[in-house]
């Protein structure tokens, strides 16, 4: 569904909406990292309007990913997409044989 009044910023991970309202995105959509975090709130708006233009704004930056955000995404910016690195320290054991 298209979002005319949203403004989206795939390199910046963002979205504005011509109410001044601004999202910041983080990960990759559709991933269980993924986050949205509103950046500025027009004063005035009720919570069920900001919670509707988040969930359009969230539409609005998946479709743009979706079209073309693939192609910018980077592996070291996907928190999704990092390697764990497991560190594992074994100790030798050690015999000490006490010899006064």
């Amino acid at each position: 569904m298209p979002h005319p009044k949203w403004s989206v910023d795939l390199a910046a991970a963002c979205a504005s909406h011509t109410s001044g309202m601004m999202l910041k995105f983080e990960g990759v959509p559709d991933t269980t990292n993924f986050s949205v975090s509103p950046g500025r709130v027009p004063s005035g708006l009720n919570a069920v309007e900001v919670v509707r233009l988040i969930r359009e704004g969230v539409e609005a930056f998946t479709a743009e990913y979706d079209q073309c955000g693939t192609a910018l995404a980077a592996p070291e910016n996907s928190p999704s997409e990092k390697k764990n690195t497991v560190i594992r320290v074994r100790r030798s054991r050690s015999l000490s044989v006490d010899r006064s």
